[in-house]
């Protein structure tokens, strides 16, 4: 039987080292949360779906000739063809019938990320008057999701929910000009008399969305004074911990499951 479980957190991968530098810090910390919610036999490793090694798939097949469960955690922002197929179909083709696995899903990230939100708007200097336009990813396929946690971010924090509704603007390749819905909420917001526009980033780590797309429409408006900084959700020490409590509970879930002989493996629940 059982008596440890091994925990691979994805992300994404990227090609920017700067990118990478900020998953690995992060994760550093929510290795070290793990153990301090008492979780002391675990020993998370980090592993990228594309690009960076050491690739999810590796890290995978590497475990699976280990033969201890297996139990995988997505840290991605909300719902995309990455979180919903990708990574459950890999972890299907790779352990079934080797292993016991499971992935686990990150839950409460709005509540999580109004705090964030909270501090990075007020470093850019907006407060409540100002309307706010978070431009994140995005999804060709479940874009509802996104703008349903934009939504709750705002609702979450004590200092904005009684603001004007924050705008959502996608900005993911996956659309044929990235900059485009941006460049209408802004112009919308404009043609609206407004002169002060608050931009928050809602990616995990600084990319060119941030130093190059975003400024770049920001420069279409001279009459718009932006309240920006070209930051990114990443580093929070309050996601270290938010990630290291949800392994650790987790993990001692699933390790009980396979005491008990219930069903393994899980497939992911729906992102709030």
């Amino acid at each position: 039987m059982a008596n440890k479980v091994k925990v691979v957190v994805v992300v994404h991968g990227s090609r920017r080292a700067r990118w990478v530098a900020m998953q690995e810090e992060w994760f550093a910390g929510v290795r070290d949360a793990v153990r301090s919610h008492g979780a002391t036999e675990l020993e998370p490793e980090l592993a990228f779906l594309e690009v960076t090694e050491p690739l999810f798939a590796d890290v995978l097949e590497r475990n699976a000739r280990e033969g201890e469960p297996v139990l995988v955690f997505p840290f991605f922002l909300s719902r995309s063809g990455h979180v919903g197929d990708d990574i459950p179909e890999l972890a299907e083709q790779v352990l079934e019938g080797r292993v016991p696995w499971r992935i686990t899903q990150a839950e409460d990230w709005a509540d999580v990320l109004a705090r964030n939100a909270e501090r990075r708007l007020a470093a850019a200097g907006a407060g409540t008057d100002d309307p706010v336009v978070v431009c994140g990813y995005g999804s060709s396929h479940h874009e509802g999701q996104w703008r349903d946690l934009v939504a709750g971010i705002q609702e979450r924090s004590a200092v904005w929910r009684n603001a004007e509704p924050w705008q959502w603007a996608a900005c993911g390749h996956f659309l044929e000009d990235a900059g485009e819905p941006f460049r209408r909420q802004v112009a919308a917001l404009a043609a609206k008399g407004h002169r002060r526009v608050a931009v928050l980033p809602l990616f995990l780590a600084v990319a060119s969305y941030q130093e190059e797309l975003i400024p770049s429409v920001m420069r279409e408006f001279p009459g718009v004074e932006f309240l920006y900084r070209p930051d990114a959700i990443l580093p929070d020490t309050a996601l270290e911990q938010w990630a290291g409590g949800l392994i650790a509970h987790a993990a001692g879930a699933f390790l009980e499951d396979i005491k008990g002989g219930s069903h393994l493996q899980s497939s992911l629940t729906e992102q709030p």
